[in-house]
């Protein structure tokens, strides 16, 4: 009952939301992106990502999450 009434602050960053902890860094990407999907490394993990088709190993910036899905742009 008490944790069901407790409420979020807005704009607070929870602490195991890892995908929104990363929004504004820098990766390179793990696999090309191809019709819109690939992945990057995020130190030991590889993550989807959503974004404008680019080869292996460019630098992308991660701008949004959905999800576990990171959007990303063009560094």
């Amino acid at each position: 009952r008490r944790l069901s009434t407790r409420t979020k602050k807005t704009g607070e960053v929870a602490l195991n939301d890892r995908a929104a902890r990363i929004v504004g860094r820098t990766f390179v990407l793990e696999t090309p992106i191809e019709e819109g999907r690939g992945r990057i490394r995020v130190d030991d993990t590889i993550l989807r990502v959503e974004g404008p088709d680019l080869p292996a190993g460019a630098q992308v910036e991660v701008v949004g999450t959905q999800g576990t899905l990171l959007k990303i742009k063009a560094a």
